[in-house]
């Protein structure tokens, strides 16, 4: 909580996107999703903000994170733990979440 709210207060008081985006790639590096769902609002990556809260929905442990692969980038090992916990594969949003991801590296 307190990583959350020092955090926020600091990029808010800065006012540079860049510090946004950086607290956001830590934050889903670490796995605390309300900061960066915090942080992807900020500089308006409304997918990435839904993903998150989707994520948030999910029942299981197993689930959340292969999705949480699938946010970072590492598709393969996302579905291989589906796979793994024999999970439902929501093709799906794998590949829109795949297409996003490669319309930005353009």
């Amino acid at each position: 909580m307190t990583f959350h709210f020092t955090t926020c207060r600091l990029c808010r008081f800065v006012k540079d996107e860049t510090l946004w985006a950086c607290l956001a790639g830590l934050s889903v590096a670490a796995k605390h999703l309300p900061t960066a769902e915090v942080a992807y609002s900020s500089i308006q990556e409304a997918d990435k903000v839904h993903y998150i809260q989707y994520i948030n929905t999910l029942p299981s442990r197993e689930a959340r994170n292969a999705e949480m692969s699938v946010l970072i980038g590492n598709y393969q090992v996302g579905k291989q733990i589906k796979i793994k916990e024999k999970l439902p594969s929501d093709s799906k949003m794998y590949y829109r979440t795949r297409k996003t991801s490669s319309f930005r590296l353009a």
